[in-house]
């Protein structure tokens, strides 16, 4: 074996050697790794749900608009086609069909689709409104997979009257009317609310210059007036509530562009009634009924 072979098999020997003693030490001392303690992660199920004031801030400003445009205005997805239009929400991306609607506690959900028209429930008839996300939401209904949307009017007020009006006026022909009246005494009060809005939204639909599709929106206006009337009577150590809530809407369905003479309308009337008597001083206990009517007319413009 000459010099040269001989110096390099010393020097393959010498590094076998040398990864093996380098090999045992790192098992017996392995500088790579942290030994971690013991970590115990809790939870409550109670306590892992959301809940947001819809009307604590802009109590005010929110009263001329309807619940989706309330709940757009609070970070929530809404999907709509216009004003006056299906307008539905979605939260944590689902649809709206998974999000309970509940009015005095009791799911006002349309027993046709399962859906819901946000854009015909006006604010005016709401002295509180709540968003429920999350699991918990789940104990108002099956169906509530994102969450669930509480709103009430309110609790009865005695001895004292009092009359308000609320007024606002935009663009493309919107306005709104509100009045609210209250007359009680020591054991009977009654509240009234009546509201009318409308709006024309003709505005224009921008083309090409030079094409005749450039025109005014038309058949895209919108009508709907309702009565909320609210009685409760001090009955027997405990407080019984009646409330009925009437409401009826007109509106026009544009078609495409290129038809000349929409004439596509839809006309909802409901009808709801709700029955409240809550008793007990110690032990607070409540039973609550309540019948809905709700109808859908639609004309399509063939």
């Amino acid at each position: 074996m000459d010099l040269k072979k001989g110096i390099l098999v010393f020097f393959i020997l010498l590094f076998a050697v040398y990864s093996k003693s380098f090999a045992n030490e790192l098992d017996d001392n392995p500088f790579d790794s942290l030994e971690l303690g013991t970590v115990i992660v809790t939870s409550s199920k109670l306590d892992a749900y959301k809940t947001f004031d819809l009307l604590e801030v802009n109590a005010r400003q929110y009263v001329f608009m309807n619940l989706g445009e309330v709940l757009q205005y609070n970070g929530v997805s809404v999907r709509s086609n216009g004003p006056g239009v299906l307008t539905l929400a979605s939260v944590r991306g689902l649809y709206g069909n998974q999000l309970n609607l509940l009015w005095e506690g009791i799911n006002i959900q349309s027993p046709m689709n399962g859906n819901f028209d946000l854009s015909l429930i006006p604010v005016f008839l709401m002295d509180d409104a709540c968003l429920v996300q999350n699991n918990h939401s789940s104990m108002s209904g099956n169906a509530s997979l994102s969450g669930s949307i509480g709103f009430s009017s309110g609790k009865s007020v005695f001895n004292k009257t009092s009359l308000k009006y609320q007024s606002s006026v935009g663009s493309f022909g919107q306005n709104f009317n509100g009045l609210d009246y209250v007359v009680s005494n020591q054991k009977l009060s009654s509240r009234t609310r009546i509201f009318r809005t409308q709006a024309l939204y003709n505005y224009p639909i921008l083309g090409y210059e030079n094409t005749p599709f450039r025109k005014r929106q038309v058949n895209n206006d919108f009508l709907s007036f309702g009565l909320l009337q609210e009685l409760a009577f001090k009955l027997g150590g405990g407080l019984l509530k009646f409330k009925t809530w009437l409401q009826t809407s007109d509106r026009g369905l544009s078609d495409a562009i290129t038809v000349p003479f929409p004439k596509s309308r839809q006309k909802d009337k409901i009808g709801r009634f709700y029955l409240d008597y809550n008793f007990g001083k110690k032990h607070e206990s409540y039973v609550k009924t309540a019948f809905f009517s709700e109808s859908i007319n639609f004309k399509d413009n063939v």
